[in-house]
């Protein structure tokens, strides 16, 4: 193996420990003998993430970095990158759509993370993460062993769009703070999202009554995206199958009852016992009368 050059390895540990922290630190006193005769161990990615990347380089899921600092150097303008005790002392902030999605969100001074790791609210695995709009060698990404991760500063004039994936489905995060305006208090988006500030914005219409309260109350109706099994609607939402489809909403029973794959989906309605059985006119099971 070649020897590990000790400029490289300050580096890589510095950035491993601005994205998510974890990584092995190797003893000092062992590492200055052996480095020069042994690889570089490989990270427990069920453990310690492995060394995070700037914008336009590669994850490297399979090597650890270690050196004695946690903080990447400050860029002129910018605070030096928090370390991780920093990271852990502070709460969250808004993101909206990240909790459906198992992301954390932090900012310690102007620096934003947003850290995915675990199952989304569909059941996928976070897979990779990419900045597609306002790239520059202040965003740091990290995308390995179930964990995806941004860092980026959150300054006026912020204009960062990011596309996380998982398994089943990939959301961009929009990230912006116009020029000249507050500083905002959602600080992202995760377009496409559930979200409870959605919950919020709209209501639920199963008839015209429904749709009367919403305008009383200066809200719209909850969108009825189409749909063909629950994992497609937001969580709280049912998919329900009526006679001329199935929508993502509240099924009332009478005219539209949940979609469902066995008899233990289906509710009883009106004192009935209902039966999971394939509709009559589409391509899925709902829930009907014995």
């Amino acid at each position: 193996m070649k020897r590990m050059n000790d400029g490289a390895l300050v580096f890589a540990m510095a950035t491993c420990s601005v994205l998510l922290g974890g990584c092995n630190v190797l003893d000092k006193k062992n590492n200055e003998e052996n480095a020069r005769t042994a690889p570089v161990p490989t990270a427990d990615p069920a453990k310690s993430p492995a060394v995070g990347t700037t914008q336009g380089q590669a994850a490297q899921p399979n090597t650890t970095a270690a050196a004695k600092t946690e903080a990447v150097a400050a860029a002129p303008g910018r605070s030096t990158v928090p370390t991780l005790s920093e990271w852990a002392s502070v709460k969250e902030v808004t993101v909206k759509g990240s909790s459906a999605l198992g992301c954390e969100t932090k900012m310690v001074r102007e620096w934003l993370r947003v850290s995915c790791r675990g199952k989304n609210d569909t059941g996928g695995i976070p897979t990779t993460v990419s900045v597609t709009r306002g790239a520059g060698a202040d965003r740091y990404m990290y995308a390995a062993g179930g964990v995806t991760s941004v860092v980026l500063p959150f300054v006026e004039g912020t204009d960062v769009e990011a596309v996380f994936s998982w398994t089943d489905k990939s959301h961009k995060l929009v990230v912006r703070w116009p020029r000249g305006s507050a500083k905002p208090v959602i600080v992202g988006v995760f377009e496409g999202a559930a979200s409870p500030l959605d919950a919020k914005q709209c209501v639920e219409c199963v008839d015209e009554g429904d749709e009367n309260t919403a305008r009383m109350q200066g809200k719209t109706c909850c969108r009825n995206q189409p749909c063909t099994k629950k994992s497609d609607c937001e969580k709280g939402r049912q998919c329900c199958a009526g006679v001329m489809g199935a929508f993502c909403g509240v099924c009332d029973m009478g005219n539209a009852t949940p979609v469902c794959e066995s008899d233990a989906d289906c509710p009883p309605a009106f004192g009935m016992k209902l039966v999971c059985r394939k509709h009559p006119m589409l391509t899925l099971k709902n829930c009907q009368g014995e």
